[in-house]
């Protein structure tokens, strides 16, 4: 399953998903500084109440501050840079591997204490580590990896001294600490990862209905198109032509502006399906449809409207000489010899041309108008164009 491109590519299901997962990491992971804090400061309390050196609680509070630093502008380079599908594997390590680093000075902290009389705060220290991996556990849901690293870092160093001490000084006191803590790591993580699997399903039912919703968009855009457009050359349909014209009287009567319609109708065309068949013929009429959208502005409305016939909506121009200038323009256009499936293709056209508001003032007018024109210049010869006749009472300039 693919979805839009990204550098050239696509992007897969599982990589959104991902993707998704990184984002909420890190929307969760943003300023989260006061946890930092307050697990640092609880633990330099216990350290500096069982006896640990000035000096080494300098050093230990030290780094932490360096790691904290680092973490905020790694937040805020990732802020300013976004997070794409081609860095957000890169940024998610480097951020994995800061918060680890403060995790394992936490998770050393148990060693920066006295060697004997400690297991008051050693105990302690188990407590606050316990809390912080079990706030990390449930608030990275979406990214397993990151609270599993941090238990490994910072309970599994304390609970392998809480082992030492029982094994070296035969106190069972330790001996319990270190079955609670591999008791509390095995539970927690348990139902953490149920927990991580119920957001990581969230994640994805939302994905997928954000596939369906925009498949369903372009399904709506392409049945639009489909409505509103010529299905052979792309160009507008009656339907959608009728709608623009419309737009344009109403237009036209607020602002006092001119426009043109042309009818154009191919010359020819008939004998090219009868000598080439009709797939040549579908051809040489999409080459029709992209020469007469060269010779218009991207404001004005090029329609087919039958097998070979055609409109043209010139909004607001200035007179009656541009609108002659543009089907002057068509004509030789469509004049010059088409080169289609190695056959070349002479046709050309014949144009009629009306006038807002000298040839009507509605619709249906100016259609008639237009149409007459065009079927006054088959009468008098192909490759032609012919300005409708005048209306009385109504200036054509």
């Amino acid at each position: 399953m693919n979805a839009k491109s990204v550098f050239g590519g696509t992007v897969s299901f599982d990589e959104k998903v991902r993707l998704d997962r990184i984002r909420v990491f890190f929307g969760l992971a943003k300023g989260n500084m006061s946890n930092i804090l307050f697990g640092t400061v609880l633990i330099g309390i216990v350290l500096h109440i069982g006896g640990a050196s000035a000096y080494t609680l300098a050093i230990w509070s030290g780094l932490i501050a360096v790691g904290s630093v680092a973490v905020i502008l790694f937040e805020r380079y990732v802020q300013n840079i976004g997070i794409t599908v081609r860095n957000c594997e890169g940024l998610l390590r480097t951020r994995i591997a800061l918060g680890a680093l403060i995790a394992f000075l936490w998770g050393i902290a148990g060693y920066l204490l006295p060697s004997q009389g400690t297991q008051v705060q050693d105990t302690f220290i188990f407590i606050i580590l316990s809390t912080l991996v079990t706030v990390g556990a449930l608030g990275y849901a979406a990214m397993p990896a990151y609270y599993l690293i941090l238990d490994a870092v910072s309970l599994i160093p304390l609970s392998i001294k809480f082992a030492i001490c029982a094994l070296s000084s035969g106190d069972r006191y330790y001996l319990l600490l270190f079955v609670l803590s591999l008791i509390w790591q095995s539970v927690v993580l348990k139902k953490a990862r149920r927990v991580s699997r119920t957001v990581i399903d969230a994640i994805e039912v939302n994905e997928r209905l954000k596939d369906e919703i925009a498949e369903h968009e372009r399904t709506r855009t392409v049945l639009q198109q489909m409505a509103q457009r010529d299905p052979l050359t792309g160009l507008a349909n009656r339907t959608l032509f009728s709608d623009r014209l419309n737009q344009t009287l109403a237009l036209a009567q607020r602002t006092d502006s001119i426009f043109a319609l042309l009818y154009i109708d191919l010359d020819r065309f008939k004998p090219v399906n009868d000598r080439f068949g009709h797939a040549v013929g579908d051809v040489l009429l999409k080459e029709v449809a992209t020469r007469m959208l060269d010779c218009v502005r991207e404001s004005d409305t090029v329609a087919r409207v039958g097998g070979d016939e055609f409109v043209v909506l010139l909004r607001e121009i200035v007179d009656t000489d541009s609108a002659m200038g543009v089907a002057e323009k068509i004509r030789l256009a469509l004049n010059d010899v088409f080169l289609v499936e190695g056959h070349e293709i002479h046709i050309g056209c014949c144009v009629g041309v009306a006038m807002y508001p000298g040839h009507g003032r509605s619709e249906i007018e100016l259609a008639s108008h237009a149409d007459a024109a065009m079927f006054r210049a088959k009468q008098e010869g192909r490759n032609t164009i012919r300005l409708a006749d005048p209306v009385r009472g109504q200036d054509t300039t």
